[in-house]
């Protein structure tokens, strides 16, 4: 079988903490192979002069709902002008797969923010086999929590254990496959939008600790309310975690607003103190940079 060989030239490469201009450098097969001391007219395959360009790691964006737009050939080519080669996908809660109980119409009504509708279907294995099918930006899946309480309501307390055994037999539907691209990598929940924001706390507690205990995977919270209760609000997710040791992520962290002016310092130095307390992980990301009127602050992803 041939290879595809590629030799690039005068790049600036990121390299023990800063960028360096090393010798030519091959890539085969997509994979970076070898590295030339100089360039020679005898070097295998296509020769790109970079002229001094950066190359750098394929970045993975941690929150996007690209497995709404996945069939649209535009959203993958848009990511990739931006470096962007990894996606994870089903954030917020939301995901394109719902119950062939609902009428399409409403799971319509109730995601149609989201963007394009064509990804929506009732099976799992048909929409895994379509989330990658275009490549090359791979889609990491998260199972959307509040999707599936739109299919399966969580309308009493009686439910609860037969609602967590229906998380976890959807979330097992493709247990066994060594594409990590075509299973499930964690749960994502918000307590922004229904029917998650109407529960009773009891509740939701109750449903997302005994989910947990059984399946300790990461879930990625948009948590209630970013404000000046946004403590409070971290506080309510992590201690579902409790007892599980699953990862609790803080999905889109965000210290901006009149309510956290000359606040910000005291209270991101709480969470950190939250982190390194925890016994279970503890992690969040985060906007790069946030305004609070005129000051800015640069804080780090964890």
């Amino acid at each position: 079988m041939s290879q595809s060989v590629l030799t690039f030239l005068n790049a600036r490469v990121w390299q023990n903490g800063r960028f360096t201009q090393p010798g030519p450098f091959s890539v085969v097969d997509g994979k970076i192979a070898g590295h030339h001391a100089r360039y020679s007219e005898g070097m295998e395959g296509v020769c790109i002069d970079l002229e001094g360009g950066y190359i750098i790691p394929g970045i993975t964006d941690i929150h996007t709902h690209a497995d709404f737009t996945a069939s649209d050939a535009r959203s993958r080519d848009y990511a990739l002008r931006q470096g962007v080669t990894r996606q994870v996908s089903g954030l917020c809660g939301f995901h394109p797969v719902y119950d062939s109980s609902i009428p399409k119409e409403d799971y319509i009504r109730y995601t149609g923010f989201l963007g394009d509708i064509a990804m929506l279907d009732t099976d799992w294995h048909r929409f895994f086999n379509r989330l990658n099918a275009g490549g090359p930006v791979t889609r990491y899946q998260l199972f959307g929590l509040n999707s599936f309480l739109y299919s399966f309501p969580l309308d009493s307390d009686e439910v609860i254990e037969t609602r967590i055994d229906q998380v976890l037999e959807q979330y097992n539907v493709l247990e066994g496959e060594a594409d990590p691209s075509r299973c499930f990598h964690g749960f994502s929940l918000s307590l922004n939008y229904h029917p998650v924001k109407s529960l009773p706390a009891e509740r939701l507690y109750r449903f997302m600790n005994g989910l947990l205990c059984k399946m300790p995977v990461c879930c990625s919270y948009h948590v209630r309310d970013q404000k000046d209760k946004i403590l409070e609000s971290i506080q309510e997710v992590m201690a579902w975690h409790e007892g599980t040791g699953a990862r609790c992520h803080i999905s889109h962290l965000k210290f901006g607003g009149a309510s956290h002016e000359g606040q910000f310092p005291a209270r991101y130095e709480v969470l950190k103190n939250w982190q390194q307390e925890s016994a279970f992980p503890l992690s969040w990301d985060t906007y790069v940079c946030l305004c609070v009127k005129h000051h800015y602050f640069v804080f780090p992803n964890h």
